[in-house]
């Protein structure tokens, strides 16, 4: 082993003799004297651990093996370093090595002594994601798991691009008005990441049937498509369920942005279980008095692309294990004016019509 300070770690020697590794919540205190301090400078990766002890036992005799051994598994257990003559994995390329060397620093610092975070991403490689809805909020959950490199990715989606698109959506321009959707997903986003193997569905969702055809074999759904009204999520959430596929949601209405719940069937809460108003899922007359046939729901991209951001990440979350989501039983509400953050708690309940005649178990990332 040849023991190297983790690259996104920031060092600083701050008064009393602490040294600071890393910054916010991750940052580290160490307590530094003379040769702790050698003994940090010498952790660059060009020697090994003996090689450092010869250095250090040199410089300070009373320096044995066994206290730079201590010292080295300590930095190793506080994710502090890593060894710079580690094997890279067969199952990334060099490409893709490069390709995601930021993202691998992320992982890395999630790192244990099991994990490390070639695995973070090849956990990434090997998942199939399923996205209902081509527009501003799924078009830009494309871009993202694209981008972090999620292996296989199917996008379904009826509609051609507008001009009034573009005002929520970073991936569509002028010269796609009047395409397919899908037809311009496709051409941009393989230009974006290669790597990923793509499947493009032109297709307009009427059915639960549909539905449970669509996410057949993946590992994980989102939903941002919402016509026809509340429909969707009904059998977007019974398909889901059926087919014990976890999925998750993000919309917003008015200046208000919501991300999530992630829905693990039969573990978290499902659609049903969330008290949301059903009225509009049905048309009978009083629902067609009392409707607005104008409503749009207002949008730009900022709050768009924040919102596909956010559930993204906690998307990668589960599909990684670096983290159990935040928003299992829960959902996030944005107030985009005023910047305020609010956690929804929304349980799973056991009456449930829907999913409660399962087993309620505690939830936790490894469910999957």
């Amino acid at each position: 082993m040849k023991p190297i300070i983790k690259r996104y770690l920031r060092l600083r020697l701050l008064d009393n003799n602490i040294l600071l590794f890393g910054e916010n919540s991750i940052a580290k205190n160490i307590q530094v004297n003379d040769v702790l301090t050698r003994y940090v400078s010498l952790l660059d990766g060009e020697r090994t651990v003996s090689e450092i002890f010869t250095i250090l036992h040199n410089e300070f005799p009373e320096i044995t093996v066994k206290d730079v051994e201590e010292a080295t598994e300590k930095f190793l257990n506080e994710n502090l370093i890593e060894d710079n003559n580690e094997n890279k994995p067969d199952y990334l390329s060099d490409e893709e090595l490069t390709r995601y060397d930021r993202q691998l620093l992320f992982f890395s610092m999630f790192e244990t002594p099991n994990v490390d975070r070639y695995t973070f991403q090849k956990r990434l490689k090997d998942s199939k994601v399923t996205i209902l809805g081509g527009g501003g909020v799924g078009s830009h959950t494309l871009l993202n798991l694209a981008c972090a490199g999620v292996g296989e990715i199917r996008i379904v989606d009826f509609d051609k691009v507008e001009l009034s698109n573009l005002n929520r959506s970073f991936i569509f321009n002028e010269s796609d008005i009047g395409k397919k959707k899908v037809s311009s997903l496709e051409k941009k986003i393989k230009n974006i990441n290669p790597k990923v193997n793509y499947e493009f569905i032109d297709k307009k969702i009427s059915s639960k049937q549909e539905i449970l055809g669509i996410i057949n074999g993946s590992d994980f759904a989102v939903l941002c498509a919402d016509t026809p009204y509340l429909k969707i999520n009904k059998w977007f959430n019974e398909a889901c369920l059926e087919k014990n596929i976890p999925y998750s949601l993000a919309g917003c209405s008015e200046f208000h942005g919501l991300v999530g719940p992630i829905t693990i069937p039969y573990k978290t809460s499902c659609f049903e279980c969330q008290d949301y108003d059903q009225k509009d899922i049905f048309s009978g007359s009083d629902y067609i008095v009392r409707a607005n046939k104008r409503r749009t729901a207002p949008s730009f991209v900022p709050i768009i692309s924040t919102l596909a951001s956010l559930n993204s990440l906690e998307i990668i979350k589960y599909l990684t294990q670096i983290q159990q989501p935040s928003i299992l039983n829960k959902q996030i509400r944005i107030n985009f004016m005023t910047m305020e953050f609010e956690k929804i708690e929304r349980p799973r309940k056991k009456d449930c019509p829907v999913c409660g005649d399962k087993v309620v178990k505690e939830c936790s990332v490894s469910v999957r």
